[in-house]
C-alpha cells in the first residue's frame, strides 16, 4: 500500500496484482511512448550483412506464439516493419509469415549447411553462433529470448543469450560492439525518427545502432523533408515500408498498442480506459469515498 500508481509490468498476472491488493483498479491505457520491440543485428558484423540471412531468421521465430504467450493478452500486434498500424500512411510492407522450412531453405541458399551432422549449420570454417544480448532483470525479456532461442536452435542457428543492465546494452549497440540485441526502440512515424534509426548518416552520430545502410531508404528518407502535402509523402512512406520490410535490417517483433497500469482507487481524473493519461497534474484524491 505504499505505491499510488504504478506502470504493470508486461508480465505481471493480474490475480498476483488483486491479492497484493484487493481494492486496486487496473486500466488499459494508450502507451505513453510508442515503441517497436525488434531483435536489432549489427551490420557491420558479416554474419548479418545477407538480407536473406536476416529474412531468414524472421521466418523463424514463432511472433504470433509470442504475442499470445510472452505479453498481456490484446497490448499488442506482430509488426511487419516500423510503422504502427494507426498510421495514416500505414501500409505497403511485406508480411513474414512463420516458416521455419522457409528459413531453412533461406539459409541453405546462402550457403549454410549442417555438413558435419551436428545440428548447427555452418559455412567457411565457422558455425552460425551469435550472442543476443538483452535487457538484465526483465521477466518480458526473458520469456522472449527462450521463444526466440527456441525457434533458432530449430533451424540450426546456436543462439547465446547474454543478459546486460540496460545502460551497457544501449552503450555496446552504438559503439557496435554486440552481434545482435533484444530492443525496444522508441519510434515515432516521422522524417526524423526514420532518419535516426535507419538513414546510413546516422551511423556516425550513434543512432542507427543496426548500422544498417540502403540507398533506396536514404533517398526515401531524404524526400520526406520538405513534403507537407499528404498525397506526396504517402507512396513515399509506403514504400519506404515496402524497402524495410523486404530487407529486415532488424526483425520486427511487435509493437505495445495499449498498456496496463494499477492504481490506488481514491486516484480521481486518471484518464479513460483505453486512452491516454491525464496530466498527473490533472489527478486528483477522494478524501471521502462515500
Amino acid at each position: 500500500h505504499e505505491v499510488d500508481i504504478v506502470e504493470m509490468d508486461r508480465t505481471s498476472s493480474f490475480r498476483d496484482m488483486k491479492r497484493a491488493r484487493p481494492d486496486a483498479k487496473l486500466q488499459a491505457v494508450d502507451p505513453i511512448h510508442k515503441a517497436f520491440e525488434a531483435i536489432f543485428y549489427n551490420h557491420g558484423r558479416p554474419l548479418f550483412g545477407d538480407a536473406d540471412v536476416r529474412r531468414a531468421m524472421t521466418h523463424a521465430i514463432d511472433r504470433e506464439r509470442i504475442l499470445q504467450q510472452v505479453i498481456a493478452p490484446g497490448s499488442g500486434s506482430v509488426m511487419d516493419g516500423p510503422v504502427e498500424t494507426k498510421f495514416w500512411a500505414y501500409g505497403g510492407a511485406n508480411h513474414l509469415k512463420y516458416d521455419p522450412q522457409k528459413a531453412i531453405e533461406l539459409l541453405q541458399d546462402s550457403g549454410w549447411q549442417d555438413a558435419n551432422d551436428t545440428g548447427i549449420l555452418g559455412r567457411g570454417g565457422r558455425n552460425f553462433s551469435f550472442e543476443l544480448l538483452f535487457p538484465k532483470g526483465s521477466l518480458t525479456s526473458e520469456k522472449l529470448i527462450r521463444v526466440i532461442k527456441m525457434n533458432l536452435n530449430n533451424i540450426g542457428v546456436d543462439v547465446r543469450p547474454v543478459p546486460v543492465e540496460l545502460k551497457e546494452l544501449v552503450q555496446r549497440m552504438r559503439l557496435g560492439a554486440y552481434d545482435a540485441a533484444l530492443f525496444s526502440q522508441p519510434f515515432e512515424s516521422t522524417p526524423d525518427d526514420f532518419y535516426a534509426v535507419f538513414h546510413s548518416e546516422s551511423i556516425a552520430l550513434g543512432f542507427n545502432m543496426l548500422r544498417y545502410e540502403n540507398r533506396q531508404v536514404d533517398r526515401n528518407i531524404s524526400f520526406l523533408y520538405g513534403i507537407t502535402e499528404p498525397a506526396r509523402a504517402l507512396p513515399i512512406y509506403q514504400q519506404l515500408q515496402l524497402l524495410l520490410s523486404r530487407d529486415q535490417p532488424c526483425t520486427f517483433l511487435f509493437n505495445f498498442e495499449r498498456e496496463y497500469i494499477a492504481y490506488d482507487p481514491r486516484f480521481q481524473n486518471i484518464g479513460l480506459p483505453g486512452s491516454a493519461l491525464n496530466s498527473p497534474a490533472s489527478w486528483y484524491i477522494l478524501t471521502d469515498p462515500r
